[in-house]
């Protein structure tokens, strides 16, 4: 079905109530709908919701420009990985100066759903090679997190609390990366 130049796929299921999606990475639209629900019932309510639909569009468009995985020849990622390990040679003692935190140490790997970890018994920090893609404030967002955790090892109210105390800012960085995809 194509709603306002939209196409919808339509799913009928025994659910209550009606649902929008617009699902990454393509910014395709599933309407799941009780099995009872009328066409002109879903067109009513979709057509409601059609400016929100778009808006989550575009903002799956601008994600979609910043993939960090693209396909890239081996001599490109040893030129990441190069450029990625100066820079994190160069911040990483900054922060650990900032926050009184040393890792013990770290590395560079491709990772497909984090950009980054830390072990906490061991102190070792991984750096997903993809941050190469992305801005140093994004980078500098990573190291502190990773070297908080050595700290605070997860994200309740005192690892936020340290966050907010070393980067006030965090949340916006935080938000600028989340427009990366990792894949």
């Amino acid at each position: 079905m194509t709603i306002a130049g939209i196409p919808i796929e339509i799913q009928k299921k025994s659910i209550k109530n009606i649902h929008i999606h617009v699902k990454a990475p393509k910014g395709n639209v599933i309407v799941t709908a009780p099995r009872q629900t009328n066409d002109a019932t879903i067109i009513k309510i979709v057509e409601e919701r059609i400016e929100w639909i778009k808006r989550q569009q575009v903002q799956m468009a601008k994600r979609m420009k910043l993939r960090v995985n693209q396909e890239v020849d081996k001599t490109d990622w040893v030129a990441a990985d190069k450029s990625l390990r100066a820079n994190i040679s160069k911040l990483l003692p900054k922060w650990e100066s900032i926050t009184k935190l040393k890792c013990s140490t770290w590395q560079i790997r491709k990772m497909k759903t984090r950009w980054g970890s830390c072990n906490v018994k061991t102190k070792k920090i991984w750096f997903n090679l993809h941050l190469a893609n992305t801005t140093i404030g994004c980078l500098e967002y990573i190291i502190l997190h990773e070297l908080l955790h050595i700290r605070v090892p997860n994200h309740g109210a005192q690892f936020k609390a340290q966050m907010d105390h070393y980067m006030p800012n965090w949340r916006e960085i935080q938000k600028e990366l989340k427009q990366y995809i990792l894949d």
